[in-house]
C-alpha cells in the first residue's frame, strides 16, 4: 500500500467501529510514486526507511499533519475487517 500525502489540508481518521492499522513517516526518505494532483488534493509515495505505527479500533483516531506520509488499511491479524471509519480533512489554505 502507498502512503500519502495532502498539501491544503489535515487528515483525522476516527475510528468509529473496527480495527485497522494506521502507518506514518517524516515525508523526508520516501519516493513520490506519482505527481502531486491538485484535483485530489493528494501524492502518493513508496514506503519510507522507517514507519511508526498504531492500532486503531473503537473511538481511537489518528491525526495527520500535511507532512506526515500517512497509510491505513483495514487488515489485522491477516484479515481484512469491515470498519465504520470517518475521516476529516481540515482546510490549512
Amino acid at each position: 500500500m502507498d502512503y500519502e500525502t495532502h498539501r491544503k489540508h489535515i487528515d483525522i481518521h476516527y475510528m468509529i467501529k473496527g480495527a485497522e492499522w494506521v502507518r506514518w513517516a517524516d515525508d523526508g526518505d520516501a519516493a513520490a510514486t506519482d505527481e502531486y494532483d491538485p484535483e485530489e488534493e493528494i501524492q502518493h509515495f513508496g514506503h519510507p526507511a522507517f514507519h511508526s505505527k498504531a492500532l486503531l479500533t473503537d473511538r481511537h483516531y489518528a491525526i495527520f499533519d500535511p507532512t506526515d506520509l500517512h497509510a491505513a488499511h483495514g487488515m489485522v491479524n491477516g484479515k481484512i475487517g469491515h470498519n465504520h471509519k470517518l475521516c476529516v480533512k481540515i482546510a490549512i489554505d
